[in-house]
């Protein structure tokens, strides 16, 4: 994987260039040559590309083999440059043509035909051909280069990541081996989004081992079945109502009748609320336990009209 200039040090970037260039300047003979070289070194030093030849073909065979150095006659047209390389398998051609001052540089991905471009000015960026060394040939080399990667390589080119690609092998048998996830698998963040069944409260009357479920108030009135007994308001035949039923919230019923309790009666008989009759009705159902109106049976005072009250 290349690295960026901003990353290595000028020297440790440019290293082997001055053994590079003393192999080609002998056949340099105009300042063009010089940028074309230039992209060349950076193409196969920090990009691992491998020079197949010239030419423009955008084909390669198995039999051609990369080098790092530049074929002969790579500059022998005084306008045009065609060099092909071939990198990961995939085959780039480099294309270069002076026109006037200029000198118009193209990368072109020989499957997919996508191109890059730089346009450099090589009378204003390259001194004296003869010389070697990179900072005195061509003062603004970094600078150079910093294009040639932002501008014509890295729109066609991006460089495999080995840290990833190991990676991502190494993970690869433990997600095929492992299709069902696991409990360390699961987000927890689903965990917390799944939301428990809230059932109706139940409540325990102080006193009492029976439940009470306030969704349950009256049920023993309605369902024939319920645990108690059957209601009041549709008995049925094969099981009458006899005496008081059992109230499981509160077994012990309080005494809340108009009057105190006949004394015959049983004191251990609750009485059933549901068959209260009030005072003055003729429909008394139990005139031992509710005596009728006029009576002087355990009667209060307080239940006697007043002297002067008419109906």
């Amino acid at each position: 994987m290349a690295e960026s200039i901003s990353n290595q040090t000028n020297d440790s970037y440019f290293y082997g260039w001055n053994l590079f260039y003393n192999s080609i300047v002998g056949k340099v003979n105009k300042k063009g040559d010089v940028l074309i070289a230039l992209a060349h070194f950076v193409l196969t030093k920090n990009f691992d590309f491998r020079c197949l030849g010239n030419g423009d073909k955008m084909s390669f065979s198995n039999e051609e083999v990369g080098s790092e150095t530049l074929p002969n006659d790579w500059n022998q047209d005084e306008t045009k440059y065609a060099l092909r390389y071939l990198v990961h398998n995939k085959l780039y051609v480099l294309l270069g043509v002076i026109s006037e001052e200029s000198l118009i540089i193209n990368l072109v991905v020989a499957q997919s035909k996508v191109v890059s471009n730089i346009m450099l000015e090589p009378n204003t960026v390259v001194n004296d051909i003869k010389l070697i060394n990179i900072n005195e040939l061509i003062p603004t080399a970094t600078f150079i280069c910093n294009r040639y990667e932002k501008e014509l390589i890295d729109p066609v080119f991006k460089p495999p990541n080995k840290n990833t690609t190991s990676q991502q092998t190494n993970e690869t048998p433990t997600s095929t081996n492992n299709s069902q996830p696991n409990n360390s698998q699961i987000n927890t963040t689903d965990r917390r989004s799944i939301q428990p069944v809230h059932n109706p409260p139940i409540l325990r009357n102080v006193g009492s081992r029976y439940p009470f479920n306030p969704l349950g108030v009256g049920r023993g009135d309605l369902d024939p079945l319920a645990r108690g007994g059957p209601g009041s308001i549709m008995p049925l035949p094969f099981r009458p109502v006899q005496g008081p039923r059992f109230d499981p919230v509160n077994p012990v019923v309080p005494d809340v009748r108009p009057f105190p309790p006949n004394p015959n009666t049983n004191p251990n008989q609750n009485p059933n609320p549901d068959l209260f009759v009030p005072p003055g009705s003729n429909n008394n159902p139990n005139p031992d336990l509710f005596p009728p109106p006029g009576s002087n049976n355990n009667r209060r005072p307080d239940n006697f009209p007043p002297p002067d009250y008419y109906m």
